[in-house]
């Protein structure tokens, strides 16, 4: 009741009245997630968040502003979102007196001037000043797309990226049809158009392939004709020129540490089996005092410096650190 906030943390030096809450903080730090969402196994830091996030699932937003219809999970972010119309920038930065609507935001900006970013990245160790963009950054490892469309249920990695692909479904003719002059507003749509209207398949009369278009059909026809004798015998491609073939032959050879996912080419067979695991999920080491798991055995190894507790500490203040890199950055 006094507003007094005794606890604080000693990374960020955000301020807590409760000591639990100050430790349920630390967490957001060490990377450590012991709370699973039960429907699609996302990890989170604290119980509350996972309760957070269950209303993504719900869809439920019971808190909706008065003024410009938008909806919210918590009564928190409407109250926030309040002071935007409101015009109410409380939280004034003591150095160069730039307002803002939240103490949250305040604390963000001071680290403009501070240096300060309190939030690394456990797998390629990038800082960052606001744990949202750390969550944000985290999915290029770990090849999650929160963000699904509930109109043709595409995922996006941002939900900025989410909210430009919605445009397109304001068309209604957002999807035309390959076969045909005819578009639709949903991919939904398309396909019941496609499965009705364009059954006729396109057979080759020499290998009885068939084909969805007598395009399709045309270019596929160039593998039995005289005029193209030199075939790929890693694709349906034909060739009127040997050297036509060999050069073609050279993108299959460039292509062998390609990722079939996303196209990404590796320089070894080993980095691509690495970088598959951001698509797969798979994470073979594990880590013996906790549940988490890692892609790489370096990132293990730099995850048991939480158990070890090493500690590299600052010769003029004595304050640790738990990584030399952390320490460094503390010295600047």
């Amino acid at each position: 009741h006094t507003g007094e906030k005794p606890y604080q943390c000693e990374i960020c030096f955000r301020e807590f009245a409760v000591n639990s809450n100050m430790r349920a903080h630390m967490l957001t730090h060490t990377g450590e997630k012991r709370h699973e969402c039960q429907i699609c196994g996302k990890q989170f830091a604290t119980s509350s968040h996972v309760k957070t996030h269950l209303l993504s699932h719900t869809g439920q937003r019971d808190h909706k502003c008065t003024t410009c219809g938008k909806s919210f999970t918590v009564a928190s972010n409407l109250k926030a979102h309040m002071k935007i119309h409101l015009g109410q920038r409380d939280h004034a930065c003591d150095l160069c007196n730039k307002r803002f609507y939240t103490n949250s935001d305040l604390r963000s900006h001071k680290m403009v001037h501070t240096g300060e970013r309190p939030y690394q990245c456990d797998v390629c160790l990038e800082r960052f000043t606001k744990m949202s963009n750390l969550n944000s950054h985290r999915t290029t490892h770990t090849g999650e797309r929160p963000h699904q469309c509930s109109i043709c249920l595409k995922r996006f990695r941002k939900a900025i990226n989410l909210r430009t692909h919605l445009q397109t479904h304001q068309s209604d003719r957002a999807h035309p049809c390959s076969l045909c002059d005819e578009a639709f507003p949903n991919i939904t749509r398309l396909k019941a158009h496609t499965k009705k209207c364009h059954q006729e398949v396109f057979s080759c009369e020499q290998c009885n392939r068939r084909f969805q278009s007598r395009a399709a059909l045309d270019s596929h026809m160039k593998i039995h004709s005289d005029a193209y004798p030199f075939s790929c015998n890693m694709c349906e491609r034909s060739f009127a020129k040997e050297q036509h073939l060999l050069k073609h032959m050279e993108g299959h050879v460039e292509k062998k540490n390609e990722c079939p996912t996303c196209n990404l080419r590796c320089t070894s067979t080993n980095q691509l089996e690495i970088h598959m695991r951001t698509h797969t999920g798979e994470r073979p080491y594990g880590c013996d005092e906790c549940p988490r798991r890692f892609t790489k055995q370096v990132n293990l190894k730099r995850h048991m410096q939480v158990h070890t507790k090493i500690k590299f500490e600052c010769q003029v203040c004595l304050k640790n650190y738990i990584s030399d890199k952390t320490l460094q950055s503390h010295y600047r």
